[in-house]
C-alpha cells in the first residue's frame, strides 16, 4: 500500500497536458525516486481512462462530472474503462512509496463522488495539487476545447449558459470554473490541497511549481507546451466542421487539427487569427463572483441583459481568399468534403478584412 497518494486534478485548460507528458517522459526517473505514476494500457499520458472507469462503476456516466464531450464516450464500451480502473488500483496497491494520479475530470466530481473515489483507493494521506486560472480566462479555453470535440453553439450562447449554470445551487458542468469551490470539496474530504496561482499568467514557472509539489523528490521541468488554445479563426473552423460532420469530429479531429495548425499559423496563433474573450464588464463580474461568495445579482444582471458578454479581439492578419481555398483543399483531400457545402461556411472574416468570429446559427445538441 502506498505511503501517500498525490492527485493532480487539473482542472481543464490549466496546462495539465504539459504536466502529464512531462511525468510520462520522466517515468523512469520517478521510479528511481520511489514515486509511482501508474501506466495506462492505451499509452495515455493521463489517467482519464481509469477515472472514467470509476465514474462507470459509481454510476456517474451522466450529470455534472461528464463534460467536454465525454458523455457519449463514457456510455460506449465501458469494459476497457472498468479494466483500466481495476488495473490502476492494482498498481497502486502493489506500490510501497508515493503514488501519483493525474486526471482533470477529478476537478468536476461532486463532494459525494470525491469521498467515494478516496474510499475506493483507501490511501491516506492525500495531497491534492491544482492550478488556478481566472474564470474569465478558463471560459474561452473551455469553449475552444469543446469546439474541438463536439458540435457546439456560438461563443455568446455558450458563455451565457455557462454563467447561468454557476448560479445553480448544485454541481454543474461549469462548476470547475470556480476553482475555490473545487479546492474546498477536496479539502472537506480530508485532503491537503495545494493551489498554484496562475490567475495572472499560465507560464512555465506556474507549471514547474505544480510539478515541484507533485514530485518534490525530483527537479522536473516542463519540456514543452501541449494542447494549446486556438485563435478565433481556428475555433470557428472547428465549429463549422462540426456542422458538416458532427459524428466524425472526435474521430478525425486531433489528426486534422495537428496538420492544419502546423500548416496555417493563423489557426493556432491568436496574435494572427484573433482571440475569443469575455467583455471587460463580464470578465470583471465573473472573476469577482467566483473569488468568494460573490454577488449573484451581478451575474443575473449580466446574463439577463441585452449587452453582449463576449467579444473577439481581432488579430493582425487577414484571412484572404487564397488561404481559405488552401484550407478547403486540405480538408477536401483528407475528408472528401464537397466544395458546394464548404462554400457556405464562413470562417469568420469580417467585412473589414480582419479575422473575427461571426455568430453561428448552430445551437449545439
Amino acid at each position: 500500500m502506498p505511503a501517500e497518494l498525490r492527485l493532480h486534478i487539473g482542472p481543464f485548460k490549466t496546462g495539465s497536458t504539459s504536466i502529464q507528458q512531462t511525468l510520462v517522459a520522466a517515468r523512469s526517473q520517478l521510479s528511481e525516486a520511489g514515486v509511482l505514476y501508474p501506466r495506462v494500457k492505451d499509452r495515455s499520458y493521463s489517467h482519464q481512462e481509469p477515472v472514467c472507469g470509476f465514474l462507470v462503476q459509481a454510476g456517474l456516466t451522466t450529470g455534472p462530472p461528464v463534460m467536454l464531450g465525454l458523455q457519449t464516450y463514457l456510455r460506449s464500451n465501458p469494459g476497457p474503462k472498468l479494466h483500466a480502473w481495476r488495473d490502476l488500483n492494482q498498481q497502486i496497491s502493489a506500490h510501497a512509496g508515493p503514488a501519483l494520479i493525474s486526471a482533470e475530470m477529478l476537478a468536476s466530481l461532486p463532494g459525494e463522488a470525491v469521498k467515494e473515489f478516496l474510499d475506493v483507493l483507501a490511501v491516506r494521506p492525500v495531497q491534492v495539487v491544482m492550478v488556478q486560472r481566472r474564470a474569465s480566462r478558463l471560459l474561452p479555453s473551455w469553449y475552444q476545447e469543446t469546439a474541438k470535440m463536439e458540435p457546439v453553439a456560438d461563443f455568446e450562447t455558450f458563455a451565457r449558459a455557462a454563467i447561468a449554470d454557476l448560479l445553480r445551487d448544485e454541481i454543474t458542468p461549469s462548476s470547475f470554473l470556480n476553482t475555490g469551490e473545487v479546492a474546498a470539496r477536496w479539502a472537506d474530504a480530508g485532503c491537503d490541497v495545494h493551489v498554484v496561482d496562475a490567475r495572472n499568467c499560465l507560464d512555465d514557472q506556474v507549471l514547474n511549481e505544480a510539478l515541484s509539489l507533485l514530485v518534490p523528490e525530483t527537479a522536473l521541468t516542463v519540456r514543452r507546451h501541449s494542447n494549446p488554445g486556438m485563435s478565433a479563426v481556428g475555433t470557428r473552423l472547428w465549429q463549422a466542421y462540426s456542422q458538416l460532420h458532427p459524428f466524425r469530429l472526435r474521430a478525425v479531429g486531433r489528426s486534422l487539427r495537428r496538420r492544419l495548425t502546423a500548416t496555417f499559423d493563423i489557426i493556432a496563433d491568436p496574435e494572427l487569427g484573433g482571440r475569443l474573450a469575455l467583455t471587460e464588464r463580464a470578465a470583471a463580474t465573473l472573476d469577482a463572483c467566483v473569488k468568494g461568495p460573490g454577488d449573484a445579482q451581478s451575474l443575473h444582471a449580466l446574463i439577463d441583459g441585452y449587452e453582449p458578454v463576449t467579444r473577439t479581439i481581432p488579430g493582425s492578419t487577414t484571412l484572404d481568399e487564397a488561404q481559405r481555398r488552401e484550407i478547403f483543399t486540405h480538408l477536401r483531400r483528407w475528408h472528401h468534403l464537397e466544395e458546394a457545402r464548404w462554400g457556405a461556411v464562413d470562417l469568420g472574416v469580417r467585412a473589414s478584412g480582419r479575422c473575427g468570429l461571426t455568430p453561428s446559427p448552430f445551437t449545439g445538441r
